[in-house]
């Protein structure tokens, strides 16, 4: 009962874990493709690097940050103004863009230490846009939890009546043929 009632729980634990990460994954890459939308919608809107169009982004939403990157990797606009004038070259949506016309990194910020999606898309121009939003704001985990809690319970329960069912099935022919034993061994 023991073994067959662990084995299930921890198949159960696996295939949770595996839905939440595979949930989690599908969002970052829904988040991508969203930030790759306000890329284009803000290249369209703004003229030649006019950094004054690009803080009428800046209420758009409150966790999306903005960031228009030089060809050199410098800093031109951040709409938390964390970066201003800083060298980003080395960022890994960076060079991804300038390599490839778009870039896209999730991790965390060396700047504000949070967890991001950053999203980066190269301009005609030269320069990077780049759009970011906080990582744990879209994470499903955290989410679910209690309804994982409350499927392991119900299928625990299930699964020690079925595992009690089971070993009681297989045991009562050997409890017969004990039973029918001791009556031989005493000489009925």
């Amino acid at each position: 009962i023991i073994s067959f009632f662990a084995s299930i729980l921890a198949v159960t634990l696996f295939l949770s874990t595996g839905f939440i990460t595979i949930l989690n994954l599908q969002k970052v890459e829904m988040v991508k493709e969203q930030l790759s939308s306000y890329n284009l919608l803000i290249s369209t809107y703004m003229e030649e690097d006019n950094i004054q169009d690009l803080k009428k982004f800046d209420t758009m939403a409150d966790s999306l940050r903005i960031t228009l990157i030089s060809k050199e990797g410098y800093v031109l606009y951040d709409s938390i103004e964390t970066l201003s004038g800083e060298n980003l070259s080395d960022r890994e949506e960076f060079i991804q863009a300038k390599e490839k016309g778009w870039g896209s990194y999730v991790g965390t910020s060396k700047t504000t230490g949070d967890n991001r999606i950053y999203y980066a898309t190269l301009l005609e121009n030269g320069t990077v846009l780049r759009s970011s939003v906080v990582s744990s704001a879209i994470q499903i985990g955290s989410g679910v939890n209690g309804y994982i809690l409350g499927i392991l319970v119900i299928v625990a329960v299930i699964s020690y009546f079925l595992a009690y069912r089971i070993s009681k099935y297989l045991m009562e022919p050997i409890k017969e043929m004990s039973y029918a034993t001791e009556r031989i061994a005493k000489g009925e």
